[in-house]
């Protein structure tokens, strides 16, 4: 069991009912914490650090008894369980990404936090897709989290979203209190930067069967390299996202990390080398590499000694992991160090009113 931690050294989160994630914090409880993941320790006491690991979404790592993520997705499979039919039906094909991908590689299902359903598609029967899911209810929209309520997309929302992402606007729908969200990808990653594209047919060639859901997901390789690419995207470009800086862009979040890390344990040699292959061949090696010296500062001694060389040998400037890209496409440098930025928040939001974009 993890010890509890000294109340001086955590007393900006003692005396407070409501965790405020912009309060000075220091970076090395929750290096401790994390690391003791590993370990196998996964019990914590105190209410207040568990609410400041909720912001990194690793509630559920040391909380494995609630029950409330295992009811939301039998909510889902029981909901997307006709629309799976009727894809599987008329014969598109589809493929399941990030959390109903990882469903394998946790030893319990509780611990994974999830927020929707992501799915890539076959981008030449998108138009029937969406029609599919809407039949059952589901709109185009985004939930408004300061009151819970559906708000539904304009129509240039929608047709931003498709013309100039990976992805299209959310479909929602609500049932038993539960708003059930589908993410339609139809690329593998995002389009700016000039992102290399791998063919919908060549992934789906390498995909396999999950054994927890009656749905495709990525072989271990090929769920490594798109995870990678997911990370890198959403921490480097967070000024391209949907989210305003007045809101808080969260480019840094580490249970992103953590999906990474569960599938890495689970490759052989043999593997691994297929995997700087792979992104070697598909020109996104910078992508992998960034990711890579992200788990190896997060976790040290997590990685392999043939990766953890790899990186050692490749100091390209687009997998310096202090990079981020401004709004014109060049390449900025964080004045913060990686912990002050995925940890010391106080800080980090008063440096990026600072900060070039």
């Amino acid at each position: 069991m993890l010890k509890k931690t000294n109340k001086n050294i955590c007393y900006p989160y003692y005396n407070t009912n409501k965790f405020d994630r912009r309060k000075i914090m220091d970076y090395t409880i929750y290096l401790k914490l994390i690391n003791s993941i590993f370990n196998n320790v996964m019990t914590i006491e105190d209410k207040s650090i568990a609410d400041i690991l909720s912001y990194h979404r690793l509630l559920g790592y040391f909380n494995s008894s609630n029950n409330e993520e295992k009811l939301i997705l039998e909510k889902y499979t029981e909901e997307l369980k006709p629309i799976f039919e009727e894809l599987d039906a008329k014969k598109i094909r589809f493929i399941a990404l990030k959390a109903f991908s990882l469903f394998d590689y946790y030893e319990n299902l509780n611990i994974r936090q999830f927020n929707d359903i992501d799915l890539l598609v076959d981008p030449q029967r998108i138009d029937e897709i969406i029609k599919i899911i809407q039949k059952q209810g589901y709109k185009f929209g985004h939930i408004n989290y300061s009151n819970m309520s559906f708000v539904e997309a304009t129509r240039n929302e929608i047709l931003f979203s498709r013309l100039n992402t990976h992805e299209i606007i959310k479909l929602i729908k609500k049932r038993d209190n539960i708003y059930i969200k589908i993410d339609i990808n139809f690329l593998f990653q995002w389009k700016m930067f000039n992102n290399t594209q791998i063919d919908f047919d060549i992934l789906y060639q390498n995909s396999v069967n999950n054994s927890i859901i009656n749905i495709r997901q990525l072989n271990k390789i090929y769920n490594i390299l798109h995870l990678s690419c997911h990370f890198y995207n959403e921490t480097t470009g967070f000024i391209f996202s949907a989210v305003s800086l007045n809101k808080d862009p969260q480019e840094l979040k580490i249970f992103r990390l953590m999906d990474i890390v569960f599938i890495l344990k689970s490759i052989n040699d043999t593997e691994e080398n297929e995997l700087i292959h792979l992104s070697e061949k598909y020109g996104i090696n910078h992508q992998l590499i960034y990711t890579l010296r992200m788990i190896e500062t997060f976790f040290y001694n997590t990685l392999s000694s043939y990766l953890k060389a790899y990186i050692d040998n490749h100091t390209y400037e687009k997998n310096n992991i202090n990079i981020y890209y401004k709004n014109n496409g060049e390449i900025g440098y964080w004045p913060l160090s990686v912990y002050d930025r995925a940890f010391n928040l106080r800080k980090k939001d008063i440096i990026m009113k600072k900060m070039e974009f």
